[in-house]
């Protein structure tokens, strides 16, 4: 992933550096369906996207196809630390090394919203949720998330939230993609009905991943987005608990999201 480096900033003008690439919206058009390209690039943005929300507590708030380009990774581009383990995780016996690594180029980021560690801790919650069709766990995130949501309606709201996920986990135990995008809308949709009142910032990550799996969808329907979601709450909280370990899980995260399985 890249940003457009600034070469001049003032509060009247911002001049940043050009960035090669071809718009994602090519790519979404894309007619030839399972495309090996089309499936990388599914994986990846979604790799990206969740990586900036629940590890480095940054979206960029603006993120539509046409906001990202697509290029060849450019040689000697990589970090010391990212080159050092790229070499050590490719000496491994069962590992294909990829001639070719696609680089999302993020555009236009004048948008961006970022979390208090509270609300960072509870976004982590809400997407774990999202991935065992937790009501429960889910409905507590919200109501965290919220301002000045009655005490009142706290138990009505985690009864119609726990309901709601699991007929979710009853009816889409084998499609990864409706269960997650379906299960985001489905709490949207109650929080709207309980007219909580959320933190800006707070909806747009959620209304960002949204967005993701749509493009997501486009590109490959059939990405599991729980598996790509699950690696990166465990790449989270290793990186947590064993700071040392950060840039490997980093790494990892980002080779994995370029590794596909043959099909």
């Amino acid at each position: 992933m890249a940003f457009p480096k600034p070469i001049i900033a003032h509060p009247a003008a911002l001049v940043e550096t050009f960035e090669e690439g071809v718009s994602l919206n090519q790519y979404t058009r894309n007619e030839e369906e399972g495309s090996m390209m089309n499936r990388i690039l599914a994986k990846l943005g979604l790799s990206v996207v969740l990586k900036m929300m629940l590890v480095d507590n940054l979206v960029h708030a603006d993120l539509h196809p046409g906001n990202i380009l697509i290029r060849d990774l450019p040689p000697f581009s990589l970090p010391a630390w990212e080159a050092f383990w790229r070499d050590l995780y490719e000496r491994l016996p069962w590992v294909n090394p990829l001639q070719c690594i696609p680089q999302m180029v993020l555009v236009d980021a004048g948008i961006t919203a970022t979390l208090q560690d509270t609300d960072s801790w509870h976004l982590v919650r809400f997407f774990q949720a999202v991935t065992k069709f937790d009501g429960v766990q889910m409905s507590r995130a919200m109501i965290d998330f919220s301002v000045n949501f009655p005490v009142e309606l706290h138990e009505r709201f985690s009864h119609d939230m726990i309901a709601l996920m699991g007929s979710f986990d009853n009816s889409y135990k084998t499609s990864e993609w409706n269960s997650f995008s379906e299960s985001l809308a489905g709490a949207m949709g109650c929080v709207r009905d309980y007219r909580l009142c959320i933190e800006g910032a707070v909806c747009t990550m959620i209304v960002t991943s949204m967005m993701l799996s749509d493009m997501q969808q486009r590109l490959d329907p059939e990405c599991g987005v729980i598996p790509v979601l699950d690696k990166i709450l465990l790449g989270r909280s290793i990186s947590n608990w064993f700071p040392s370990l950060e840039d490997a899980v980093e790494y990892l995260i980002s080779k994995n999201s370029v590794t596909l399985a043959v099909r």
